[in-house]
């Protein structure tokens, strides 16, 4: 049974996913959410707890994430291995910066699958986590596979994903990178991209390392700056 309301207010929460206007998403995936539920399309009603769930990332509430993947995964007893790979990327990409090894984990088990996710951005991960860990011969390994997944996915002509794999290959080749000037311009271009061009959670996610990047050369006007965009919005 196809509820037609339900589906405008997911594709409104969406919209507002997108553009990076989190309160007003959430607000329209639990409204679906409801009329999803009542009306017993269980299916409909894993994918707003995904969405709910990628939000709560997105703001850093890591709690409301973790209530949310897990409803989703509880909710679905039949839950087929794209929604549980896209939850594990989900999950491995939200603690890249906070855990490491717990994002390893849940990046593996998304490799593992091998459904539901885009390979190049999994991989992409897993070049970021492994260098972090220390585990620089991973790292060359997962480089070589983001490539290629670029080229099997017919992205390796997009601006974005080269500036993104140009990004990979110098922290892989670079252990003095957050002093390369190079670095630093590649990360600028990730950062600054038109309103509605790209996944406003792209620019979250790149806003760390373009921070980091700017004080440790000690442009902090600089990195006040990017900090004040995304905490203002």
């Amino acid at each position: 049974m196809i509820n037609p309301e339900g589906k405008g207010l997911f594709n409104i929460g969406v919209s507002y996913y997108i553009d990076g206007d989190y309160n007003r998403a959430i607000e329209y995936f639990n409204k679906d959410f409801i009329l999803e539920i009542e009306l017993g399309n269980i299916d409909d009603a894993v994918i707003d707890c995904i969405y709910l769930a990628n939000t709560y990332s997105n703001l850093n509430s890591i709690p409301l994430m973790e209530k949310y993947y897990d409803k989703a995964l509880k909710l679905s007893k039949n839950i087929d291995d794209n929604v549980k790979g896209n939850i594990y990327y989900n999950l491995g990409a939200t603690y890249i910066k906070k855990d490491s090894r717990k994002s390893l984990k849940y990046l593996k088990m998304a490799e593992d699958i091998g459904y539901g996710i885009d390979c190049f951005y999994l991989y992409q991960k897993l070049v970021i986590v492994n260098l972090d860990l220390g585990n620089n011969e991973e790292a060359i390994k997962y480089l070589a596979k983001s490539k290629y997944a670029a080229h099997y996915e017919y992205l390796d002509n997009d601006t974005y994903i080269q500036h993104m794999i140009r990004m990979l290959e110098i922290i892989c080749n670079d252990n003095n990178y957050l002093k390369n000037v190079e670095y630093g311009d590649v990360l600028s271009k990730l950062f600054y991209v038109k309103d509605g061009s790209m996944h406003y959670g792209f620019k979250l996610f790149f806003a760390s390392y373009y921070v980091e990047w700017l004080k440790s050369n000690r442009k902090y006007k600089e990195a006040l700056e990017v900090m004040e965009e995304i905490f203002s919005f």
